[in-house]
């Protein structure tokens, strides 16, 4: 039987030993912890882009008491070692993962039939078309949708492609609640 849910503190000391705080920042982290923290359990989640596991980390490691299912997709292009890294830490704090090692516009119809999802995190291609197309895949199947790098000025496409998909689709059913530095957390309002 999983154990009491560790405290934001505890789960912070093996997250901040992966990658750099710049993948995910503290602040990010945090809210992130407690959009999962809050998930019942055995909720479906759902992450686009790994690298290291920054993020994948706080899943992991909330997974364990909550027992999500847990889809996290990647390519693991650059940098190729990101991939083994990823692998040997989830496995040794969360291994009932699913690994779609592709880019996510590759995996729409994995993402379709394990829909829909409780939380998804968009942290992928950070290319205007990118971004668009995770959106319209995640979007129309997902209770809370966190993008990363929202307002980021090293990625400036990614706001814009979410803005752009608000106006044009998702404000009739989402609203945002939340931006933790440049993670932007929208909730869903109507089905």
């Amino acid at each position: 039987m999983p154990g009491k849910l560790k405290p934001f503190s505890e789960v912070m000391e093996l997250t901040s030993t992966i990658s750099r705080a710049g993948d995910f920042y503290p602040d990010e982290c945090e809210a992130y912890y407690d959009l999962l923290s809050a998930l019942p359990d055995k909720a479906r989640v759902l992450e686009i882009g790994l690298r290291f596991g920054r993020s994948s980390s706080i899943v992991g490691q909330v997974a364990a008491t909550k027992q999500f299912r847990y889809l996290a997709i990647d390519p693991f292009i650059h940098p190729p070692e990101a991939r083994q890294a990823w692998i040997k830490m989830m496995d040794g704090i969360y291994p009932q993962y699913e690994l779609l090692y592709q880019y996510s516009h590759q995996s729409l119809r994995q993402i379709i039939e394990r829909r829909p999802f409780d939380l998804a995190l968009i942290d992928g291609g950070h290319r205007y078309d990118d971004t668009m197309l995770d959106c319209h895949a995640v979007f129309p199947h997902s209770s809370t949708v966190c993008i990363h790098d929202y307002g980021s000025p090293i990625h400036p496409t990614v706001k814009k492609a979410v803005d752009d998909y608000m106006d044009a689709t998702g404000r009739l059913t989402f609203t945002g609640i939340d931006v933790a530095n440049t993670l932007a957390i929208y909730c869903r309002t109507a089905w």
